[in-house]
């Protein structure tokens, strides 16, 4: 109930309490169409309010470009209508950057009115549009290789053959290529087009996220490349049509390092809606997602990684299961101060993991050294510290507990937090025995399946926020992001698992300066600075009780609080550059962490994600 009565404060503050109430009002009689058609009117206010176009500005533009790259747009044409066929071709010709070439290769169309329109193309003598015909059909990957063929250009650019670009997207890639001439791999946001030309469903992207690339092709369009390497890697390989893109950045990765990758957040591509596509019908290219399952289980086989991929629920995503290497010890270290709530969070671990070698540690402060009760304990014995009087007990309570400890892994876990899915634990395990992951965490619910955390937002105003918080578990916000493994930059310690190495090698947590709160933002950021990468996987869920939202401020008490919150200044001024810049939460996104559409002007800067110098 708090939370429902705090995202409503949210909404009245970012829309005024008259359309606020409207929304309201109109949410309750027409539910889903309308939360809908409010996404569809927040984007239309995005597009007056960020995408206005000046031709001075653009002048000037052009003029400051040092590097003009010739892109090469690679367009296998295959029985599409002429109608869509026409304004592909057409908004490529109406790029404000003009050095380019569009290579469009016929796979030996059937349909008569699509070798006319290429026919009438031809008749324009534009000597930047190349054209092809073939003899026989070769599908999307022979037929993209041969229209590679016919590239020339320093990098090439993906366009499908009834989708479009905006005017400005080929010169938005070369200014980042002026800024960045070493650039390899450049990728955009993107949304959708319908028949009737309404652009709806953006997808504002992360910025490089080498986890979610192997759960979510979501750098798609417009996806630019360094034609050198994709030469080198053998461009498009048969056998994974339908996610032969896919394929080809999962292999172009292992030829370029993760700062040579930059992510541009603008709309650049505009993605067709017709009835046989994927666009609008996930279920219309099932094939497309068989492909996709084999492109990720071949990079995981040249990675030497053993691991199963399946294709998750919400088609598009991928599930990788790793196998665990030999039977690593994990410590659970646990804070306690209530007798019932740590019963039943025992209770949990003990009915769904049957992981043999573990421990689990009780901090608390009134020299409890016994839970009755307990089926599994004599698995896994308890081992109870006295922590002595703390004034600021979690922190300080974890940095005791993991000093005692023996595993090569620690799971900090809040007594509040009841597990409730079998095989959690090694979930956890799997993904923090690499040696590039550095803090792993789980799913936060509510009992009524609320999500409270997945993952944490990083930002100027609050330090940190919950990702997807109040969003129900079984919905589908965001392209489903809260159900696949997935980078953030921090994890809240309801629920953390790090290697005890790692631990060490950044002192633990900072109870001094930070006795009540942020201590697990901040010791996530101080792994990051130590290159290593934050993961959050949805395959570990925990419920917790209402107590712990309580005792844990909420984003609306740390911003009313923040100025002069010791906590909150320290955070800011030790952390500023990451927190002004979550590279995992596009800056065109509402700043509570609900992945709404941010209405208002965004200040738009090419992101990289962090160098994971640990590797």
């Amino acid at each position: 109930m708090i939370e429902s009565v705090n995202r409503v404060k949210r909404v009245i503050r970012r829309d005024g309490p008259r359309r606020a109430m409207m929304k309201l009002l109109l949410y309750i009689f027409y539910g889903k169409r309308f939360r809908e058609e409010a996404d569809k009117r927040d984007y239309y206010k995005w597009i007056r309010t960020n995408e206005g176009r000046d031709a001075g500005e653009i002048k000037a533009r052009l003029d400051g470009l040092k590097l003009r790259p010739k892109i090469s747009l690679i367009v296998p044409v295959y029985n599409v209508s002429p109608k869509w066929l026409e304004q592909c071709i057409g908004s490529v010709e109406n790029q404000d950057y003009a050095h380019w070439e569009l290579c469009l290769y016929d796979d030996a169309s059937s349909a008569k009115e699509t070798i006319e329109c290429l026919k009438q193309w031809e008749g324009k003598n534009d000597q930047r549009i190349k054209i092809q015909y073939g003899k026989r059909n070769l599908h999307i990957s022979g037929a993209s290789n041969e229209a590679l063929k016919m590239a020339t250009g320093e990098f090439i650019a993906l366009l499908d053959h009834d989708d479009e670009l905006s005017p400005d997207a080929l010169l938005e890639n070369v200014k980042v290529i002026n800024r960045r001439p070493d650039v390899d791999m450049i990728y955009s946001d993107e949304d959708k087009i319908s028949e009737t030309g309404d652009r709806f469903a953006p997808f504002f992207k992360p910025s490089w996220s080498p986890d979610l690339i192997l759960s979510h092709m979501y750098s798609g369009h417009l996806g630019v490349y360094r034609k050198s390497i994709v030469d080198q890697i053998g461009g498009f390989r048969v056998g994974y049509e339908g996610s032969q893109d896919y394929d080809l950045v999962l292999r172009l990765i292992e030829k370029t390092k993760e700062q040579k990758i930059v992510h541009i957040p603008k709309i650049l591509y505009h993605w067709r809606t017709l009835a046989a596509s994927t666009a609008i019908s996930p279920e219309s290219k099932n094939y497309a997602y068989e492909a996709g399952k084999k492109a990720i289980s071949a990079y995981l086989d040249r990675q030497a990684e053993r691991a199963t991929v399946e294709i998750a629920d919400i088609k598009g995503n991928y599930k990788i299961k790793r196998e665990i290497v030999g039977h690593p010890k994990v410590s659970i270290v646990i804070y306690s101060k209530d007798q019932r709530a740590l019963a039943n969070c025992l209770k949990s671990i003990y009915k769904t993991t049957a992981y043999e070698d573990m421990e689990i540690i009780i901090v608390n402060t009134d020299g409890i050294n016994r839970v009755d009760g307990l089926e599994g304990s004599e698995r896994q014995p308890l081992v109870f510290l006295e922590s002595g009087d703390m004034s600021h007990p979690v922190p300080k309570a974890y940095n005791l507990g993991a000093e005692r400890s023996r595993g090569e892994y620690i799971l900090f876990l809040d007594e509040q937090a009841e597990a409730t899915n079998a095989g959690w634990l090694e979930a956890m395990i799997e993904q923090i025995q690499r040696k590039e992951i550095g803090i792993v965490g789980g799913e936060i619910l509510k009992k009524d399946a609320t999500i409270i955390s997945a993952g944490l937002v990083l930002n100027k105003e609050n330090v940190s926020i919950n990702a997807f918080e109040n969003y129900k578990d079984k919905n589908v916000p965001y392209f489903g992001h809260h159900h696949v493994i997935r980078n953030c930059s921090a994890v809240p310690a309801v629920c953390l698992m790090t290697k005890k190495g790692i631990l060490s090698e950044v002192a633990g947590f900072n109870e001094e300066k930070l006795p009540t709160k942020y201590y697990d933002v901040d010791l996530c950021l101080k792994v990051t600075e130590k290159g290593y990468r934050i993961l959050y996987t949805p395959f570990a869920k925990f419920v917790i009780h209402q107590e712990i939202t309580e005792r844990r401020p909420t984003a609306e008490k740390r911003s009313n609080r923040g100025g002069q919150d010791p906590e909150a200044s320290y955070m800011k001024k030790r952390w500023e550059k990451y927190l002004g810049n979550d590279p995992y939460y596009n800056p065109n996104l509402s700043t509570d962490g609900t992945f709404n559409i941010n209405t208002g002007a965004v200040r738009y800067k090419d992101r990289q994600c962090h160098v994971n110098s640990a590797q």
